[in-house]
């Protein structure tokens, strides 16, 4: 992920409820772009998620609440930009 989540100037995404999500979320770790390429190579290259997790050196359950839509499943319904000092 480039730079800090919350940089101001940074394009964040929201929920429908206004609540961060993905990598606009404070307490995220893992980028939207590695989210991504992860459920890409699970269904085009039939990996497993244990095989996924050694790959991308991510924690086993969290590739798994991944690639079975568990977790990071949720769309944005507009987004905001980052601000100074927030």
């Amino acid at each position: 992920m480039d730079g800090k989540p919350n940089e101001p100037g940074r394009r964040l995404a929201r929920n429908d409820r206004g609540y961060a999500i993905g990598e606009g979320h404070p307490r995220v770790k893992w980028s939207d772009e590695l989210v991504e390429e992860v459920r890409i190579m699970h269904e085009d290259h039939k990996l497993g998620w244990r095989k996924l997790a050694k790959l991308f050196n991510v924690p086993k359950q969290t590739i798994r609440g991944w690639i079975y839509f568990e977790t990071r499943t949720q769309h944005a319904a507009r987004y905001v930009y980052a601000e100074e000092g927030k």
